[in-house]
């Protein structure tokens, strides 16, 4: 389910359930007014704790997908990462390839008038 479709299914079930519940307090009205504070209390308890556990699992789903993503963003972050390895790797190799021959260059440099002094 989409975020959107989470948040639209627990405002409908929280709307239904709040409307049963006012119409359960208005259907026994006398029984209502006469609650004790502590039986009020057990009341609000009852009526608002389905609602409570509702949007706990709600949070769950969408805490679920959000892990999921995340997942899928760090796969895709390994993978350039590993890419990223690779292509340096390479470039190290032709970096050492380029040293080794410019190397050569110099000592070819340095050596070439070496038989021409010899003979002399």
């Amino acid at each position: 389910m989409e975020d959107h479709n989470l948040k639209k299914t627990g405002y409908w079930i929280s709307s239904i359930w709040l409307l049963f519940v006012f119409i359960y307090s208005i259907q026994s009205e006398d029984k209502f007014w006469g609650l004790e504070l502590n039986e009020f209390g057990d009341f609000l308890a009852g009526g608002i704790a389905p609602i409570a556990f509702l949007w706990f699992v709600l949070a769950f789903f969408q805490q679920s997908k959000e892990l999921k993503q995340n997942t899928s963003i760090l796969d895709l972050q390994r993978e350039e990462l590993k890419l990223t390895r690779e292509e340096m790797a390479k470039q190290s190799e032709q970096l050492t390839l380029q040293t080794k021959y410019m190397a050569i260059q110099v000592n070819r440099e340095e050596f070439k008038d070496l038989p021409r002094l010899a003979l002399e």
